[in-house]
């Protein structure tokens, strides 16, 4: 990102003091010049750290950005029946499912989006927690709502869309080192160094000097000279990441806001905004407990206990009158039923109850629904006892405090799915912005033929370092592993890299 000015000036500065006076040009000041190095040499350190992983996040982010129609290409057939005069019950179809994976229990339950559509069934191995991490194990079971009978099944352990999901949130590590938090802590950390890499940045592009009356350099790239020059290549890196900045930092916080260290950080600010009602419920059991790929603000509200019923229960739905004994546990029936009493539109799911005190959960929200345009202000949940089939409490988007709306409209702008097709063009615009700026550094670093890994030389002024690395503290309050990485770096350089020749000379410390 340096300019042609800035080139000259750091030519200067390592010239003779007669050669800089015999030059005619105007001498930058040193402490201008070496706040300037100084950042240069931090945004090529983000630079190689982020990289790497920012394509990785761009490439799966992109295949879950447009999960509505990889599904419906790759699983048309199975979402899509033609419709009966009658249905089966919910309670037949669940029974067909368990009669056909035994080894298996079902985790939840999505009744049909049209008179054309499926009931999908979740289903996971016996034993195995409910994790995020583990559902991509595990399938996606059509059945016939006519006719009862299974149409077929999708393994999420080798869907596309799945798949880019586990590695853009855990890196798959779940697989490789049997837990998911050392890749959700990597992620987390190349997404802050990528904060610095973008703040940084904007220091780097700033106007100076001639440029600040010309758009040439600033917001146009520079044409002149040979053709491939390197000025060319530094101008549509700057400009493309500097530009699209704000869009790259809205990724960047709202994808945080999934992390284990900031994320949970930010969930305690949002906990403050719950109802009282919920707030002070007993259960420790929360919704991402229930349903850990469920929306960010709503997911440590405590879901209600269920209770044992005494009495025979009826409900009514569609079909007429339901009776069950209570100690058999409530039919998906009723449940279904209490869904449509409380004005559910279609796309809902709903979450089996696991244990004696566990309880069903009817839930809407973006991500949830296959079509790829699901509003945030329709975020809904409802609990539902699993002997009696009373409703034991209810949840919408405007309980959960205007923080919270925020972040979770937030999330759903970064998942595509907030404006339809207008989102994810958009997002895919920003996706490509991205990905050339990350081409056109490699580019750069290519035509500067550097020795070593052709990193900027270090400033040895010392209220420079202190000052930028005071900065980078303040980050680290909001960022924590920011932090501690950044003073790894400090520590890597101070101590070890001056004592290793070869390693000085790679880093440009030599």
């Amino acid at each position: 990102m340096l300019t042609e000015e800035d080139s000259r000036a750091l030519d200067l500065e390592s010239r003779p003091e007669t050669e800089k006076r015999v030059s005619g040009k105007p001498k930058r000041s040193a402490k201008q010049s070496g706040l300037y190095r100084a950042v240069w040499r931090w945004h090529f350190y983000a630079g190689l750290f982020t990289i790497p992983v920012i394509v990785m996040l761009c490439l799966t982010g992109t295949t879950y950005l447009f999960k509505p129609q990889i599904e419906s290409l790759l699983y048309g057939h199975l979402m899509h029946v033609t419709p009966g005069v009658q249905t089966v019950s919910y309670q037949r179809q669940l029974q067909a499912v368990q009669d056909a994976y035994p080894k298996a229990s079902v985790s939840s339950v999505t009744p049909p989006l049209s008179p054309t559509g499926v009931t999908e069934f979740e289903i996971v191995r016996k034993g195995v927690g409910k994790k995020l991490a583990d559902f991509a194990l595990d399938y996606s079971v059509f059945v016939n709502p006519s006719t009862g009978r299974i149409i077929g099944h999708r393994d999420n352990s080798k869907d596309p869309v799945n798949v880019a999901v586990t590695l853009h949130g855990t890196l798959a590590t779940q697989r490789f080192f049997g837990s998911s938090k050392w890749g959700n802590r990597l992620i987390e950390t190349v997404a802050s160094w990528a904060i610095l890499l973008i703040l940084t940045g904007v220091f780097l592009w700033w106007p100076r000097g001639r440029q600040r009356s010309s758009l040439r350099g600033v917001v146009v790239p520079r044409t002149e000279g040979r053709k491939g020059n390197r000025t060319f290549w530094r101008d549509v890196h700057a400009i493309s990441g500097v530009l699209f900045g704000f869009v790259i930092l809205f990724f960047l916080l709202t994808g945080m806001l999934w992390t284990q260290v900031a994320g949970t950080n930010i969930h305690k600010v949002v906990n403050g905004t719950y109802g009282q009602a919920f707030a002070q419920m007993p259960n420790s059991t929360k919704i991402k407990d229930v349903d850990p790929s469920g929306p960010w603000a709503t997911s440590q509200i405590p879901v209600p206990p269920s209770g044992q019923a005494e009495a025979p229960q009826a409900r009514a739905n569609q079909a007429g009158l339901l009776t069950w004994n209570p100690k058999d546990g409530a039919p998906l029936d009723a449940v279904v039923a209490q869904a449509q009493n409380l004005g559910f539109p279609a796309g809902y799911a709903i979450s089996m109850p696991s244990g004696d005190t566990g309880t069903y959960m009817i839930g809407t929200y973006p991500d949830i629904d296959s079509r790829p345009e699901q509003r945030v202000s329709n975020e809904r949940f409802a609990f539902v006892d699993q002997y009696s089939g009373r409703v034991l409490g209810q949840i919408r988007h405007t309980q959960i405090g205007l923080f919270g709306r925020a972040m979770d409209t937030g999330v759903a702008l970064h998942e595509g799915r907030q404006l339809g097709i207008w989102n994810q063009m958009a997002s895919l615009l920003a996706v490509l912005v991205v990905l050339v700026s990350c081409a056109t550094s490699v580019v750069m670093w290519r035509k500067r033929r550097p020795s070593g890994l052709g990193a900027p030389p270090p400033v040895r002024n010392r209220r420079v370092n202190v000052a930028l690395f005071a900065i980078a503290l303040v980050l680290s309050v909001v960022f924590p592993l920011l932090g501690i990485t950044l003073l790894a770096v400090v520590v890597f350089e101070s101590v070890i890299v001056h004592r290793i020749p070869r390693l000085a000379r790679a880093l440009g410390a030599a």
